[in-house]
């Protein structure tokens, strides 16, 4: 229960985030793009373990 009330919005967060620090690395000579970019990957891999976590959790009931 706890992944949809917190898990889920901090990685939204962590998307946007992640999309913003990739978009501004350019006028920044490419500082940031590491951050941005890890950022991003780890907030979807984050949305799609919660939505996957559910689905197993709610199948197996």
């Amino acid at each position: 229960m706890l992944n949809i009330f917190i898990g889920i919005p901090v990685a939204l967060l962590a998307v946007i985030f992640g999309i913003v620090g990739l978009a501004t690395s350019g006028s920044r000579a490419g500082d940031g793009s590491g951050t941005g970019g890890t950022g991003l990957i780890l907030g979807l891999l984050t949305i799609v373990i919660a939505i996957g976590m559910w689905a197993w959790i709610f199948d197996a009931t």
